[in-house]
């Protein structure tokens, strides 16, 4: 849903890129609110192109050019696809804030330097390395959706204060709507800000849609089922027929490996859910071991 929701619709940092780079940046809803909030763990949610990513990064440039030796780190699930996605819209937003931070690391950047001393580095959870072993001023995630519950829980534990410099050491994302059993809705420590296509001030301007904002919504207007609901009116829905609102592919399926002889086995049968009897092998966890059809 992420990756197409990036592939199919640009960013609100790439009509700002388009201008001068003194050009004056405006905030509205959630997306100004964001550029103050000092709570320790918050995330910008909402729809496609509300400007959700821009406004996050904006703050945490803001962050890092005003804290001396600040150190902080922006997250994705996967480190690979942060490359023509969230980096992109770094570099606009750095750009337009005038001279931009030393980038370390080529065309695969590794880390970013201020003149103050304050550094910036680029980690995927996939790949955490020796990058997410530190603490940190700020962490930053990218498409929050994407991430579990340990994944951001074990994040937060980069952001205690220990080390820092900054008085608000913070956890903070930007994500699309997931299902409505998602973790983002039930975490109690987590102020989550809901932005609208009416705070990007490329889509919606002086009480009307502007012709990029027309063309924007005539896009996600054609998109169907769950991906409309949640691209176009930022609703957490579960797409229709799901048994498991809770499963990730990233997180629930492993390679396939022999089953140990000594593993216990179990052999359950969930007639009310599509008639399938389901093989499991257990070693501290319940694992689907094989699928068969139950007979009729």
């Amino acid at each position: 849903m992420a990756k197409q929701g990036n592939a199919l619709f640009a960013d609100f940092g790439a009509f700002l890129g388009q201008r001068s780079a003194k050009a004056a940046v405006s905030f509205r809803g959630a997306a100004s609110e964001a550029q103050a909030v000092q709570a320790h763990e918050w995330i910008l949610a909402g729809p496609a192109e509300t400007g959700k990513t821009f406004a996050a990064l904006w703050r945490l440039d803001a962050l890092l050019r005003s804290t001396p030796n600040a150190r902080a780190v922006f997250v994705r699930k996967v480190r690979a696809d942060m490359g023509g996605t969230v980096l992109v819209t770094w570099r606009r937003v750095t750009e337009l804030r005038g001279t931009p931070p030393e980038t370390y690391g080529g065309a695969h950047p590794e880390w970013y330097g201020y003149p103050n001393g304050a550094q910036c580095f680029v980690a995927g959870m996939d790949r955490p390395g020796k990058v997410l072993s530190g603490e940190f001023d700020w962490v930053y995630v990218n498409q929050a959706e994407e991430l579990g519950l340990d994944d951001w829980e074990t994040l937060s534990t980069r952001v205690t204060g220990r080390g820092a410099v900054t008085p608000h050491p913070m956890l903070f994302g930007d994500c699309n709507p997931g299902p409505p059993s998602h973790w983002i809705l039930s975490r109690p420590a987590l102020r989550v800000m809901h932005s609208r296509h009416e705070d990007n001030p490329t889509l919606w301007r002086d009480g009307a849609w502007t012709e990029q904002g027309t063309r924007t919504l005539a896009i996600l207007d054609s998109l169907t089922g769950v991906r409309r609901e949640r691209l176009r009116f930022g609703r957490w829905v579960a797409a229709e027929g799901v048994v498991y609102e809770d499963f990730d592919r990233g997180v629930h399926v492993v390679e396939p490996f022999p089953i140990p002889a000594e593993w216990r086995r179990f052999q359950g049968d969930r007639e009310a859910i599509r008639r399938q009897s389901v093989i499991h092998a257990l070693e501290g966890l319940l694992a689907c071991a094989k699928t068969v059809p139950s007979m009729p």
